[in-house]
């Protein structure tokens, strides 16, 4: 169960980790791929692990092993003026989150995701994430299974559920491979991970993995199309002297089985976010290059996102304002993102967490796409964990 800071308690709730409902983050200190996610707290050091139940008693129970389970949903009302639609309700995803711990050492996590189809309006499921994980030491931490690529931060720290992330909307850079997203978010393989040097708070993690599919919602689930594996290295530092702050650099390779001939690709990513205070800034710039055998032009597509948040002192400190920026430039001649446009949008929003477990967002988003005239959309969202 989620275990969230009333917002309207005084600061000292804080105290022993309680997640806050001021700034949802998620991840934990080594990185944000121990699966649970973790909501930070207002102060700057990181949170426990919310679905933790108290005496260590899951809510669902397979002979002696104990199952957590935990629930995340969003609805929404949207009024969209580009391409003159109306406004409607929205029912959003259901995520299921199920995480078993069977020793001091390994733990399971699958993560299940129920979702409308826009145009067909029927319910799919989605298996987001199927992970074992060994702790051997703080130094080394073995990942086994679908794991959200470290590539994009944001998604290996809020996940699925949109309780958890402060925003109504995702930037764009971090959309799912099934919603249009460019970035490959998700990979099925293997990482190690772990901190190497604590004073500094140095954290590594290197993953193989099956590489992209064929076409750019195909996640390779059942084996690889090649034998040329995805490699992704990520470096990262969380200094203790400044409380909040995390930089992230992480490095991708991988070959894309295209016909009528294999696609190189290479990503770089840059990732910073500071939690402190109540203050949130998050910020991730990334760039995709795709080069075909034998030529040497590069087909180069970037991104980028800058979201700031506020919590509100005093009795308001249940509102948290937000600004987010963010731009997607595509290269029109990649093979592999045809029909995908530039785009670049503005967000302005409130996040008014009414209890804990429950918060209400309204946000007004201008986005422009390709050459087509910017549209304009308000939304308010309806989000909980529990």
């Amino acid at each position: 169960m989620v275990a969230v800071e009333d917002p309207l308690a005084p600061p000292a709730a804080l105290a022993g980790g309680a997640p806050s409902a001021a700034a949802p983050a998620t991840g934990d200190a080594a990185g944000g791929q121990s699966g649970a996610p973790v909501a930070a707290a207002d102060e700057p050091e990181e949170a426990g692990d919310p679905f933790a139940t108290a005496g260590g008693e899951g809510l669902l129970r397979f002979g002696d092993l104990p199952v957590t389970l935990s629930v995340f949903g969003n609805l929404d009302l949207a009024s969209e003026t580009e391409r003159g639609t109306s406004s409607g309700f929205e029912n959003g995803a259901l995520d299921l989150f199920f995480t078993a711990q069977i020793s001091p050492r390994w733990s399971f996590l699958v993560e299940l995701v129920f979702e409308t189809e826009p145009e067909s309006n029927e319910v799919i499921a989605d298996l987001e994430r199927l992970r074992a994980a060994y702790d051997h030491s703080d130094l080394l931490r073995l990942e086994f299974g679908r794991l959200h690529n470290s590539l994009v931060q944001w998604n290996v720290e809020q996940h699925h559920g949109l309780y958890l992330q402060t925003t109504a909307t995702k930037p764009l850079m971090t959309e799912w491979e099934d919603d249009g997203g460019l970035w490959p978010v998700h990979v099925v393989g293997a990482r190690a991970s772990g901190t190497v040097h604590e004073a500094m708070g140095f954290h590594y993690e290197l993953t193989v993995a099956n590489g992209r599919g064929a076409a750019l919602d195909d996640i390779q689930v059942g084996g690889d199309l090649n034998s040329d594996k995805a490699v992704v290295l990520s470096l990262g530092v969380a200094p203790p002297a400044v409380p909040g702050l995390r930089l992230t650099a992480t490095g991708y390779r991988d070959e894309i089985p295209r016909s009528p001939a294999p696609l190189r690709e290479r990503v770089w990513s840059l990732s910073a976010r500071y939690l402190a205070r109540g203050v949130e800034l998050r910020s991730e710039w990334s760039r995709i290059e795709h080069r075909r055998p034998g030529n040497a032009e590069r087909l180069t597509t970037s991104g980028y996102y800058v979201l700031f948040s506020y919590r509100l002192p005093g009795i308001e400190r249940s509102l948290r304002p937000y600004l987010l920026v963010e731009e997607v430039d595509v290269e029109e001649d990649d093979p592999f993102f045809a029909g995908a446009e530039d785009a670049r949008a503005l967000s302005l929003g409130v996040r008014w967490d009414l209890r804990p477990g429950v918060a209400v967002k309204g946000e007004y988003r201008r986005e422009e796409v390709g050459r087509s005239p910017a549209g304009d959309l308000v939304r308010v969202q309806l989000a909980f964990g529990f």
